[in-house]
């Protein structure tokens, strides 16, 4: 004979399912009213709990729109990075042969020149 298991609850990780969870579940508890064997449960506002969740649910989908905004713009910044980065890579070269004797000069460039000794690598042996 088969043994019956209890089951196991599976409460989702991510939020809007959470919450989409937890709308369910208060909308069968306001369905069933005082029959509702969440009745039960002593010292909490299960109202101010349930209303809660559509401005929580409204706030995930700012965040998620807001995140999709957040992605557009790092995409965008990225694509004129690159042609930046190589136009400025190009002048420091060029400054930095106009400036052979004297590269700090180009601390006026804005450019960081680091002119401190190198640790020498060691050698395994």
């Amino acid at each position: 004979m088969k043994k019956r298991t209890l089951g196991r609850i599976v409460i989702p990780r991510g939020a809007k399912e959470q919450l989409e969870m937890s709308r369910t579940l208060f909308a069968k508890h306001n369905t069933l009213g005082g029959a509702s064997p969440l009745m039960q449960l002593e010292g909490l506002e299960l109202a101010l709990t349930a209303s809660k969740i559509e401005p929580a649910l409204a706030l995930h989908e700012t965040a998620e729109n807001m995140k999709r905004q957040m992605e557009n713009a790092y995409r965008q910044r990225d694509v004129a990075l690159r042609e930046i980065m190589d136009v400025t890579r190009k002048g420091v070269q060029l400054l930095k042969a106009v400036y052979t004797d004297n590269p700090k000069k180009l601390g006026e460039w804005g450019i960081n020149v680091d002119d401190s000794q190198q640790a020498k690598k060691q050698t395994k042996g």
